[in-house]
């Protein structure tokens, strides 16, 4: 059972499914590959049950969580409470913001969201800002 290289779906042959590949020695699946090779997007339909899934199978006693700045989800303090864990929020794409907001996006999520974390912070991998 290999997964897709770019998306980390379980690459199958079944065309109804994320992961679709007309070769099981592909190292893409056709989304995957499609993108890559002529621009072309196809959207996936996923509900929040199949990202619970995947969070109730996380057994760590530490999570950290790492949202896009400008793509908050609006169940974010839903999602923080279901990981049952000690989590660490990380808010990303610090760079493309004014200089010298950091505290504030900081302080709207964290009252806006109402959110139990053990600590937070915004960085830049682009500008290694908070990234050490």
């Amino acid at each position: 059972m290999s997964k897709c290289l770019g998306c980390g779906s379980i690459l199958t042959m079944d065309h109804n499914l994320d992961g679709y590949t007309s070769n099981l020695e592909n190292r893409l699946c056709e989304r995957c590959f499609r993108i890559k090779n002529y621009n072309e997007y196809k959207t996936v339909s996923h509900n929040n049950n199949d990202y619970y899934k995947i969070i109730d199978s996380i057994k760590a006693g530490l999570t950290v969580l790492v949202i896009d700045l400008f793509d908050i989800p609006t169940n974010l303090k839903e999602l923080v409470n279901h990981l049952n864990n000690d989590v660490i929020l990380v808010l990303t794409k610090y760079d493309l913001i004014p200089s010298n907001y950091d505290d504030k996006f900081l302080k709207y999520v964290m009252d806006n969201y109402n959110l139990n974390v053990l600590d937070a912070m915004v960085v830049s991998a682009k500008n290694n800002y908070h990234i050490d």
